[in-house]
């Protein structure tokens, strides 16, 4: 995660090609860094998601069992009710994460100036609980595969895409 996330901020907020104290490698923006901010510079905002991880985690598991629970209660089984746990703890997680990637991303670029117009923080909060919700959808069948493969005793599953296909065909 660090420093290379430090770096990808730097890049992904920097202003415009024109700009002189623009980066021009990762090489450029981890020896300027080190150089005018220090060498710990290049750890900024770790803080945050570490102490975010354990509560996202226990919060997704949490909210994931307690869907599949409460889908099974009502006799809603069957691939859609792994989709449907799947996205109510995505979007606790996005909800949990949220605020910790801001002060995250701010901590990181703290000495970097941004001469454009911020957004105000109700609408990067939103903006990040949608990527945090829309990014676990997307992530969904890769960690179905993931935990496939990893439990399978047998060579049904073996690769990633290939299991997602089988699962797919198989139950919907």
């Amino acid at each position: 995660m660090q420093p290379i996330d430090v770096v990808k901020t730097r890049f992904q907020i920097q202003g415009v090609t024109s700009d002189p104290s623009r980066y021009t490698s990762i090489l450029d923006c981890i020896t300027r860094m080190i150089r005018n901010e220090g060498f710990f510079s290049l750890y900024k905002g770790i803080l945050p998601p570490v102490v975010a991880d354990t509560p996202k985690r226990a919060a997704k598991f949490l909210v994931f069992e307690s869907s599949k629970s409460a889908c099974a209660s009502v006799n809603f089984t069957g691939p859609w009710s792994l989709v449907t746990a799947g996205l109510a703890s995505g979007t606790v997680e996005g909800a949990i994460i949220a605020p910790f990637e801001r002060v995250k991303v701010y901590i990181q670029v703290q000495r970097q100036r941004m001469s454009e117009k911020q957004d105000s923080i109700p609408l990067r909060l939103c903006l990040g609980f949608t990527a945090g919700a829309l990014s676990s959808l997307g992530n969904l069948p890769v960690d179905v595969a993931k935990s496939r493969i990893q439990a399978s005793q047998s060579p049904k599953y073996t690769r990633t895409f290939p299991t997602i296909l089988t699962v797919w065909r198989e139950e919907g």
